[in-house]
């Protein structure tokens, strides 16, 4: 966990029984930003919130209002989160620079009201999981590092915000639920080979359709091409080795799947406008990420 009073961020794994169940009092409101990185998690299914449910590489904004719920676990759930909260406080004064975009928002948390960013799940994008690599390989310090927190929370939830204005159909149509399950496959399959991608050929069979229309389906879904979004990730993973390690181009080429380190330089002068080499100088001093954590004021009880 890494934050202050404004905001912190928090990740971590969990597995949990099915048979569970707990009663959870929440005495203050917050506003999350949650990534679920892997497995499947169920948002707001009591009083706190509409009910919604993230699955891998899914992520949504919400706020909670003050009250308590119960909540019965049926089966096993396991699964890896980013959180990101921000305090009402912060809140109110990001819309209150930014009306047009968070004043609704504002005013229904103002009201109480529980709300979502976006009633469907959003797609965690190749930027966003860069971002989430960056602030998860940071240490805990002192300094400028409370700096580097708020630009990346920042930018998260920009993104997040550009996302919804982006179309989900293709050719002003709905993806149908079995495309949306293929395709999501074949993100995760983009996901778990990052070193070594499949071909589109590969990616359609295994999935179960066809290149023409997993292409097609990707872009309207994802924003970009299958082999754009490897590409992009590799990058962004690159840039987080490049910002908060001290491994070696070789090293780092390796790690992303390129044999020639040479490839991977002419890959990031083309994404980024300058060398590996170039960006490492420019950040030879690490800005640790400053500051105690304040958890959220809640209390949470846990019976089997």
């Amino acid at each position: 966990m890494l934050g202050g009073n404004h905001y912190y961020v928090d990740w971590g794994t969990y597995a949990f029984r099915g048979g569970l169940s707990y009663f959870a009092q929440l005495n203050r409101p917050f506003i999350e930003m949650h990534f679920q990185l892997q497995g499947t998690v169920h948002l707001g299914q009591n009083a706190f919130a509409p009910e919604s449910r993230l699955r891998s590489g899914e992520m949504n904004f919400f706020y909670r209002p003050p009250g308590s719920s119960r909540y019965a676990l049926d089966v096993d759930s396991e699964g890896t989160v980013f959180e990101v909260l921000l305090a009402p406080a912060y809140f109110t004064g990001l819309a209150e620079r930014y009306p047009l975009l968070l004043g609704p928002f504002l005013e229904q948390m103002i009201q109480q009201k529980p709300f979502f960013l976006s009633p469907a799940p959003l797609q965690i994008t190749p930027a966003m999981w860069g971002i989430i690599e960056r602030i998860r390989q940071r240490e805990a310090g002192s300094g400028a590092g409370s700096l580097f927190l708020e630009s990346q929370i920042l930018e998260l939830l920009g993104l997040q915000f550009g996302q919804v204005k982006q179309p989900c159909g293709r050719d002003g149509q709905a993806l149908s639920r079995a495309e949306v399950e293929r395709l999501y496959a074949a993100r995760d399959v983009l996901l778990a080979r990052m070193t070594d991608p499949p071909s589109l050929a590969e990616l359609a069979r295994h999935v179960g359709t066809n290149e023409f229309t997993l292409k097609r389906g990707f872009k309207a879904l994802f924003g970009t091409s299958p082999y754009a979004f490897t590409l992009d990730r590799k990058l962004e993973t690159v840039r987080a080795y490049l910002l908060d390690t001290d491994l070696s181009a070789a090293e780092i080429a390796s790690r992303v799947g390129y044999s020639d380190p040479a490839r991977l330089t002419h890959a990031f002068r083309k994404r980024y406008g300058t060398p590996p080499s170039h960006l490492r100088t420019l950040h030879v001093h690490q800005f640790p990420v400053a500051m105690a954590c304040q958890a959220v004021p809640s209390q949470i009880q846990v019976s089997p």
